[in-house]
């Protein structure tokens, strides 16, 4: 099966920059797949601009899915996945986006082939182990990396393209 990296596009300009409150071990936790660091739902402040934009997807700190389009192909592929909800504030222009923390599985997939720095916060390019990854998952996040690597499958890929979502990209990933 063919997966991919799924990514919040970096040509926007403007893409709201999430200041996350809470310390680096609950963000730690929140990768490892521990969600009950964070509370069902939740108020992060953004930085405050009356240009910043609210992307279908946040991947910086926290894989976050704002409501619509690949929030529901999600849904479709994923309907056993849970969500924190999330409200994204910018206080002094007075705005507020809500969007989705998924309690997506955390899979130990990272081959030793991947080409990424010493600690594995960047990786140049994702090889999985397709031994550990079933062949009836369509998301997933990769573990045991100091990164947030969301991967989909190809159908699930394709549903979100369909539906014509314009802030996203996809990388594909190497499987061995």
């Amino acid at each position: 099966m063919d997966y991919f990296v799924l990514n919040q596009d970096e040509r926007i300009p403007y893409a709201v920059q999430v200041i996350y409150p809470n310390s680096v071990s609950q963000r730690q936790d929140i990768l490892c797949g521990n969600f009950s660091a964070i509370k069902k739902s939740t108020v992060i402040k953004v930085s405050p601009s009356k240009f910043n934009y609210y992307p279908s997807i946040l991947c910086g700190q926290l894989f976050l899915v704002k409501k619509g389009s690949v929030k529901e192909a999600i849904e479709l592929y994923a309907p056993d996945v849970i969500s924190n909800t999330i409200y994204l504030i910018d206080s002094q222009n007075k705005t507020m986006e809500i969007y989705y923390l998924p309690h997506l599985p955390v899979l130990d997939c990272y081959s030793d082939s991947s080409k990424a720095n010493l600690d594995k916060s960047v990786i140049h390019e994702l090889v999985l182990r397709k031994d550990v990854v079933p062949n009836n998952i369509d998301i997933f996040r990769v573990g045991n990396i100091n990164t947030n690597l969301v991967v989909v499958s190809l159908r699930l890929s394709e549903s979100i393209l369909r539906r014509r979502v314009e802030d996203i990209s996809f990388s594909q990933v190497a499987t061995c």
